[in-house]
This record gives C-alpha cells, sequence and structure tokens, in this order.
C-alpha cells in the first residue's frame, strides 16, 4: 500500500489539474450562455485592452529592444491586416 502512495499522488495531481482547465472552459460557455451582456462586456473590454497594448508594444518596443523590427513575431503589416 505504502508503495502506491506516490503513483496515488501523481494521479490525483494531473485530476485535480485537468478538472481545473475543463472548469474554465465550462465556466465561460455558462457565462456566454446566462450572462450574454457580462460575455460581451468581458470581450469589448478584452479587445480595448489588446489594442493599448499593442499600442503600448509600438511605442516602447524600440527603445526595450536593439533591432525590434527585425526580432518581432507579429510583423507590423500582419497587425495592420488583422485589424
Amino acid at each position: 500500500m505504502f508503495l502506491l502512495q506516490p503513483f496515488y499522488v501523481i494521479l490525483l495531481i494531473k485530476s485535480y489539474d485537468s478538472f481545473t482547465v475543463s472548469w474554465q472552459k465550462v465556466k465561460y460557455m455558462f457565462i456566454r450562455l446566462f450572462k450574454k451582456d457580462s460575455y460581451e462586456y468581458y470581450n469589448r473590454t478584452k479587445k480595448e485592452l489588446q489594442e493599448e497594448l499593442l499600442e503600448v508594444v509600438e511605442e516602447v518596443g524600440d527603445k526595450v529592444l536593439d533591432d525590434f523590427e527585425k526580432k518581432r513575431i507579429i510583423k507590423k503589416e500582419e497587425l495592420k491586416k488583422a485589424k
């Protein structure tokens, strides 16, 4: 019995992690179904924050990194196309 304890611990940790991820997905599904206003507010706020963050990255990127334009993962042209 004592020898199986490490396996039980691993099994419990993995199942808890899996449950947590699943619960997050289900929670947002319920919000979308029953509280549409909250979900729309969440999406609108998320979009506004993304836009603000992109503006800050554009302003500060050259100051923080050398060759920012070369090192950036998402090119400026791709961002313009996405808008």
